[in-house]
């Protein structure tokens, strides 16, 4: 009965917890996971340092994927 009226009391509370849950139980597994090497050499290894800047936020939304130079 309590735990019923706990339910009822706190839906949004519940509805969090499950949806956390659900999420970590179907990516957890994915965080171990390394690189694959089909575009993030490109995308993110060989680009560390510009994309790791926060200055460049505004200019990662405006280029192009795969246009990277020393200009930018």
């Amino acid at each position: 009965m309590k735990i019923l009226n706990f339910l009822k009391n706190h839906k949004t509370f519940v509805f969090v917890s499950v949806l956390i849950l659900l999420i970590a139980a179907v990516y957890g597994k994915s965080l171990k996971y390394d690189y694959v090497y089909l575009d993030d050499d490109t995308l993110i290894l060989e680009n560390n340092d510009y994309i790791s800047d926060y200055r460049n936020i505004p200019k990662l939304f405006a280029l192009s994927v795969y246009h990277f130079s020393d200009e930018d």
